[in-house]
């Protein structure tokens, strides 16, 4: 068995290095985030501006379920003709 001593020196030891790892990590994507919104606060926009925006986000999300609708119809179909084709799928 351990030394209590000891092995509260290596769990002090391993959090230690679990917080600085994790500010090593996450300082900079906190700095990006931060610097994100603050662009995106400045540039908000008007209402129409945002309007407009969105209708074309609305119209490529539109355009993508169209074609994932056409590929799942292709999988479905590729998937009957495979069993229809092997020996025991009957």
């Amino acid at each position: 068995m351990l030394d209590p001593i000891i092995l509260a020196g290596m769990i002090f030891t391993v959090v230690v290095l679990a917080m600085i790892g994790g500010f090593v990590l996450l300082f900079p994507i906190a700095r990006l985030a931060g610097q994100a919104l603050e662009i995106w606060i400045e540039n908000r926009g008007t209402a129409g501006e945002m309007q407009a925006a969105l209708g074309q986000v609305r119209r490529e999300l539109a355009g993508m379920q169209a074609q994932v609708e056409r590929v799942a119809e292709q999988q479905e179909f590729v998937e009957r003709a495979l069993t229809r084709d092997t020996p025991g799928g009957e």
